[in-house]
C-alpha cells in the first residue's frame, strides 16, 4: 500500500534568496517608516500630520487673501480703500475662498486616506503571496528507488504537458 509524504522544495535559488533578504534588510527602515505613515493617514492622522501636509495650501490661501484685499483696495488710498474692504463683496469673496479651501482640504484628506488604505492592502497582499517553498506530495511504495521514479515521472509529466502545449500550436 502506498503512503504519501510531503517534501518542501525551494521556489528560488540560494542566490535569489540572498538578494531578496539583502533587499528586505536594506529597505526595512524606509518600509517601516512608510507603513507607519500610511497607517497613520489611513487611521485619520494627527493634527500635526495634517498641518504639515496642508501647509502649502494654507500659504496659497494667505496669498489669495492678500490678492483679494489688494483687488478690493483697487489702488485707492485713504477711506475709499477701507470702505471697499468693508463691503459685502469683499467678505463674500473671502468666505467663498475659505469654503473652497475647506472643501478642497477635506477632499484631499479623504483621497489621501483612501490611497493609504489601498497601499496597505496592496502591501499585505504582496507579502502574503511570497512563497519561498512549494510543498510536493511523494508516494512511497516500498522500494528505495521509488523517490527517484516519482521525481522522474513528475518531471516527464510536466515536460510532456509543455511539449503538447508547444506542439499544439503547429
Amino acid at each position: 500500500m502506498a503512503s504519501t509524504k510531503f517534501k518542501q522544495l525551494p521556489t528560488r535559488t540560494p542566490e535569489q534568496m540572498a538578494l531578496i533578504n539583502a533587499g528586505a534588510t536594506g529597505a526595512r527602515p524606509g518600509l517601516e517608516k512608510g507603513l507607519g505613515f500610511y497607517g497613520s493617514v489611513a487611521g485619520g492622522g494627527t493634527p500635526e500630520l495634517w498641518e504639515t501636509i496642508e501647509a502649502p495650501a494654507r500659504r496659497l490661501f494667505g496669498q489669495f487673501q492678500g490678492a483679494t484685499a489688494s483687488r478690493f483696495s483697487g489702488g485707492q488710498g485713504g477711506e475709499g480703500a477701507m470702505s471697499s474692504r468693508r463691503s459685502s463683496g469683499f467678505y463674500n469673496t473671502l468666505a467663498q475662498g475659505s469654503q473652497s479651501l475647506a472643501e478642497n482640504l477635506q477632499a484631499s484628506r479623504l483621497a489621501l486616506q483612501q490611497h493609504a488604505i489601498d497601499q496597505l492592502m496592496n502591501f499585505s497582499v504582496g507579502i502574503s503571496n511570497i512563497q519561498p517553498f512549494e510543498n510536493i506530495a511523494l508516494q512511497k511504495q516500498g522500494g528505495k528507488n521509488d523517490f527517484m521514479k516519482q521525481m522522474l515521472l513528475s518531471i516527464l509529466g510536466s515536460a510532456g504537458g509543455i511539449g503538447r502545449a508547444f506542439m499544439g500550436g503547429f
